[in-house]
């Protein structure tokens, strides 16, 4: 057994890719079940998770992973059918494979409890399913699920054998349990079969069975050329050390009728050109999927550490700059070349930082499948935009918001299919997720053609609940209304499920997105659709802001939440209530000094222009008066959560070309505080 604590890491998260690989097979085999591709394609997903839990010790997980691989070969070699019954049996052990991959190290006998009874009901399913239909007979070329994985060109030189007189058989070879050495077994039986015709296909490939990506059954596709017959063929490959079984099937053209002959004979050598066809076209299979892309797996800690420094890199560049810019044309020339190298090197650093967002968009596919079983709905889920791009530690936060949207949209949303027929809808709901670039943003949007937000029911809830008065409630916008859904812990359900209703989603998602320095709108259509949109910054390293000056000291306001810039006179400003107001374009703006909402004393003297920042987070739109607007400005953020954590307000730092720190303005904190 090999050292788990230095490994765990590694086997923690290639285990993560091949559990999205499985569970995507599986939904691909419940949406096709005459598709054959996602259950090899699922075997070979098993068998590999089999061998790295064994290699690591992780006797649970390699026990469930080597019961699945067993039914899948089952599957494979058509015993039995994905029936609904199959898939559900399959969708629970790959649920119980991935919570034991949780904690493989962690057994307990309610999990091996769990296991037993797991694999009592494969082996019983396995059992009933057993039947005689693998004992010879003849199997079709026109039947796609014999050959569907045949290509035209296998299937016509199958065809053209038979026409010269020349027999094509399907051998299928099983291994006694325990062999140890698969591969060489395998290619004794490959071997045997060349000296005595030609080899037109393996299943699984050659590639497969060399490297003992297959469990103990495969399938050769054969024409005899020398005039042995398929008995002699049969014994011969039965001789050989650790073979349990070979079933001979015959090759057809067509099955259970008289054969036609073919019109005219192909010349002998179109039937060579054909062979050699295939052959390539095998070939490029092999060296297709030999060439895989490749990668190497660094920590997030190491790609965090380059990308500081390249900041670094940036802050002296600005200094050099600065400083040495006109005081030569050599040195002139040598600060561009640094320029454009630095520069160079900060896309190339960010862009390590950069993964799809697919990577979070591919466990939902599944979560809606298992939602509908337990609402009893019947709910299609459409993605997009899943090759879309943003920084890594956006996508590792913004997982449990996603959860908390299609959660809700699921439940609240999408009605029923009786209800739904009955508003003249399609039974089936459906929910759209996407997401692509705009600008520097990325936005996400999650839609379903539900029931819409009833407005009254939220206002009723307000109003009950004392967040807003009967008054104020006819006098809000949709948009404010809407707004109180994020509320902390208010919710219109009824009663409370497992999918939502507890009145935390909503509130979580808006904390999660203000905390990606990201804003969330939400709209909505009565008995029409619901729609929620996040817009975040493509990286949280590197962000644009405004950069203001404000009693002597220098602040950033994030860019994303900027609206405009603009100068107010004194005659613009009025008081309502003690508080500072102006009317901007039919629209009443908050105004709030910013040194004032950061806790420093503030100078109540007049001023004859009043700079001013619109921004608006949350929902809320505000104006943040400083002294001097000094313009936009590319920042490397970074963290000041060890030197002063309880700060009000500040979200982080960054450090200017003379060297000097920068304060970042948290914009949703100050406005919650403005209007509290």
């Amino acid at each position: 057994m090999v050292d788990t604590l230095e490994y765990k890491e590694v086997f923690q998260a290639e285990a993560a890719e091949y559990m999205q690989s499985l569970n995507n097979c599986l939904l691909d085999l419940e949406k096709e079940p005459d598709n054959k591709e996602p259950v090899f394609e699922a075997f070979r997903m098993v068998h590999s998770l089999k061998g790295m839990s064994a290699t690591m010790g992780y006797r649970q997980v390699a026990d469930i992973a080597h019961g699945l691989e067993n039914f899948l070969q089952e599957l494979k070699s058509e015993t039995f059918s994905p029936t609904a019954e199959v898939l559900d049996l399959v969708f629970e052990a790959a649920d119980l494979l991935q919570s034991t991959l949780d904690q493989p190290e962690e057994l307990s006998s309610d999990d091996d409890e769990k296991v037993k009874k797991l694999l009592a009901k494969m082996q019983a399913l396995q059992e009933g399913s057993e039947n005689a239909g693998n004992n010879g007979g003849e199997v079709s070329l026109e039947d796609p699920e014999a050959t569907g994985s045949l290509s035209e060109t296998e299937k016509e030189i199958i065809r053209q054998a038979e026409g010269n007189g020349q027999a094509p058989y399907l051998f299928s070879i099983t291994l006694k349990e325990g062999t140890a050495m698969k591969s060489v077994r395998s290619y004794q039986a490959l071997k045997l079969l060349e000296e005595k015709g030609e080899i037109i296909f393996c299943k699984p490939s050659r590639n497969d069975l060399d490297d003992e990506n297959f469990d103990l059954f495969f399938q050769v596709g054969f024409i005899s050329s020398n005039g042995t017959t398929s008995s002699e063929l049969e014994q011969s490959l039965a001789s050989i050390t650790d073979i349990d079984q070979v079933i001979t099937t015959a090759l057809a053209k067509t099955s259970g009728q008289e054969q036609e002959e073919p019109e005219a004979k192909e010349k002998p050598e179109e039937i060579a050109d054909q062979k050699n066809e295939a052959k390539n076209t095998a070939e490029k299979k092999g060296s297709s999927s030999a060439s895989a892309d490749k990668s190497v797996r660094v920590e997030t800690q190491k790609l965090d550490e380059l990308v500081n420094l390249v900041g670094e890199m940036v802050v002296a560049r600005t200094q050099l700059t600065e400083v040495g810019t006109g005081l030569s044309a050599n040195l002139d020339h040598i600060i561009d070349q640094l320029n454009h190298s630095i520069t160079n090197l900060q896309d190339a650093a960010m862009s390590l930082r950069m993964v799809p967002i697919k990577k979070v968009f591919d466990r939902f596919p599944r979560m809606v499948r298992d939602l509908c079983r337990e609402s009893k709905k019947d709910i299609q889920l459409f993605i997009s935009g899943e090759t879309t791009e943003l920084d890594r530690n956006i996508i590792n936060q913004l997982s449990d918001p996603l959860v908390h949207l299609l959660r809700n949209a699921a439940d609240h949303g999408i009605e029923d299919p009786e209800t739904r027929k009955a508003a003249g809808k399609d039974a089936r709901g459906t929910i759209y997720l996407s997401a692509h670039h705009e600008g520097s943003k990325i936005i996400i949007t999650v839609e379903d053609d539900g029931a819409g937000i009833n407005r009254e029911k939220i206002t009723a809830k307000a109003i009950d609940r004392g967040l807003i008065s009967a008054e104020e409630a006819t006098e809000m916008s949709d948009r404010e209304v809407f707004g109180l859904i994020f509320q902390n812990g208010f919710s219109t359900a009824e009663k409370v499920s497992d999918v939502s209703g507890r009145g935390v989603g909503m509130d979580v998602v808006r904390k999660s997105i203000e905390g990606l320095h990201g804003s969330i709108e939400l709209d909505s259509k009565p008995g029409v659709m619901s729609r929620v949109v996040l817009k975040l910054p493509l990286t949280l390293a590197i962000i644009k802001a405004l950069m203001v000056k404000e009693n002597n000291q220098v602040y950033a306001i994030p860019m994303e939440l900027v609206c405009e810039n603009i100068c107010f006179d004194q005659d613009s400003l009025k008081t309502i209530q003690g508080k500072l107001v102006s009317r901007l374009r039919e629209e009443v703006i908050p105004l709030y000094r910013l040194q004032e909402l950061l806790g420093y004393e503030t100078s109540e003297a007049k001023r004859e222009k009043y700079n001013t920042v619109i921004v608006e987070a949350g929902g809320k739109k505000a104006g943040f008066i400083v002294d001097q607007f000094i313009g936009q400005q590319e920042i490397m953020i970074k963290s000041i959560a060890d030197y002063c954590s309880s700060t009000s307000g500040i979200s982080g730092a960054t450090i200017l070309g003379d060297g000097t720190v920068s304060l970042i303005i948290d914009v949703f904190e100050l406005l919650n505080k403005g209007r509290g």
